[in-house]
């Protein structure tokens, strides 16, 4: 598709949403077609775009599978899908591009488990999959995705416990978990992340209690959303920033 276009890069580099590189000005790097009211499947042979390095189809009304041919996308680093219709399972096979950064694909219709896979790239900081049917458990393999800063799973379908393993993401500041089936008690290393911002675990199954050192272990913990009956608590005026 790109070899074929080459004769016509001082048109096509032009079209809205489409950066082509400087290095190599007849390469398409990047497609951003946000908030363009597009319909339609995303079609497999954008793969063919092999120098792309970011995806932004976000807000619009694609619908259909997201094509597992996008792992060919060796170069990819952001991937951004969030508010269509996507459905089916997330392609297990996008752990191919292991420069990925950022992967939004949040307000779809996506099912399925989360692909295990997803632990194995090393510079993945934002993963954000909210309001979708997701089932299954949080793999603990989540946690070798050691750059994780922003975590987003709330408003799905998965249960079982928060795996203790999520306490080794030592830079993470976000993590969504409410409106899902979470049961058991919270890792106490959730509770030693220091670099938490925002703490969303609410509308699950979940029991136990809030740490009284809470201030100490999250100082920079602003935004709390619990079930706890203990929430109220007086110690949690410990923490200067939080807010309930």
């Amino acid at each position: 598709m790109e070899s074929s276009l080459r004769g016509t890069i001082p048109f096509f580099c032009r079209w809205q949403g489409v950066v082509c590189g400087r290095r190599h000005p007849d390469r398409v790097v990047s497609l951003d077609l946000t908030s363009l009211d597009l319909f339609g499947t995303v079609p497999p042979h954008l793969a063919n775009l092999t120098f792309l390095r970011r995806i932004d189809f976000s807000s619009n009304h694609f619908h259909g599978r997201i094509p597992q041919e996008l792992s060919r996308l060796s170069r990819l680093q952001y991937l951004d899908l969030n508010t269509n219709s996507f459905s089916g399972m997330i392609p297990s096979e996008l752990s191919h591009c292991l420069g990925l950064q950022f992967i939004n694909m949040s307000f779809n219709k996506i099912e399925g488990n989360i692909p295990s896979v997803f632990g194995s790239l090393p510079s993945l900081y934002e993963l954000d999959l909210k309001n979708n049917s997701i089932s299954g458990q949080i793999l603990t393999s989540l946690a070798n995705a050691s750059s994780l800063v922003v975590l987003g799973l709330s408003f799905n379908l998965l249960s079982g416990g928060i795996p203790p393993s999520l306490g080794k993401l030592f830079v993470l500041k976000a993590l969504y978990l409410e409106d899902n089936n979470l049961e058991g008690s919270i890792p106490p290393s959730l509770w030693n992340i220091s670099s938490l911002e925002y703490l969303y675990l609410g509308n699950n199954q979940l029991k136990g209690s809030i740490p009284q050192d809470l201030g100490q272990t999250l100082p920079r913990l602003n935004h709390l959303a619990i079930n706890f009956k203990k929430c109220m608590d007086p110690y949690l005026c410990l923490c200067p920033m939080l807010r309930l």
